[in-house]
């Protein structure tokens, strides 16, 4: 018996690979996190492109370094990664990206000689000004595609972000299955 469930199952994973256009699509929420990487997928590819025709070149993912320390100023590396909501390695690693490009320095903040403070060069600035006009340019883009689908995707992930830092997801299953096992277990 136990064979011929996994055959089942097996036949209806094979049919939905074959017959639907995205697998995870079957899976709804449950592979959220899923989507939203292949969104970011999408996303990145679409401004890397944009970048690409600025003429600083950088790599897209240092981009909103760039504006943050042209909004800021001067800061050090784990007020960067608490500001951007990442980790200092990535931070760090990014840092290295613009430094490279010589579109930012490192300095000793005055008040504290034992930090280091992170500001923009003059070709950074330059940089961050272009990265700017394309924001503008992205934004307007976005609001077009959210009255296209109806959905406002930026409110949303802002949304649904605040509500799982308040209370995560691990601790929302729970909840489910002490309220309805079967919630968790997928049925019956």
């Amino acid at each position: 018996m136990k064979y011929a469930n996994n055959c089942a199952i097996i036949c209806v994973i094979y049919y939905l690979i074959t017959h639907m256009n995205d697998f995870f699509d079957a899976y709804g929420p449950a592979f959220l996190g899923q989507q939203l990487l292949r969104l970011n997928e999408v996303i990145d590819r679409g401004g890397a492109r944009v970048l690409a025709q600025i003429p600083s070149h950088f790599p897209a993912q240092v981009a909103s370094l760039l504006v943050l320390l042209e909004h800021k100023g001067p800061c050090n590396t784990t007020n960067l990664a608490r500001e951007v909501g990442v980790s200092h390695q990535l931070i760090s690693q990014r840092l290295r990206i613009l430094q490279k490009q010589a579109l930012i320095t490192r300095v000793v903040d005055t008040s504290d000689m034992r930090r280091t403070l992170i500001r923009l060069t003059a070709k950074g600035r330059s940089a961050a000004n272009e990265v700017e006009a394309a924001c503008k340019a992205g934004e307007a883009a976005y609001r077009v595609l959210f009255e296209e689908t109806g959905v406002d995707l930026f409110a949303c992930v802002i949304k649904v972000r605040k509500a799982l830092e308040e209370r995560s997801l691990d601790l929302r299953i729970r909840d489910l299955s002490a309220v309805d096992p079967a919630a968790v277990k997928g049925g019956g």
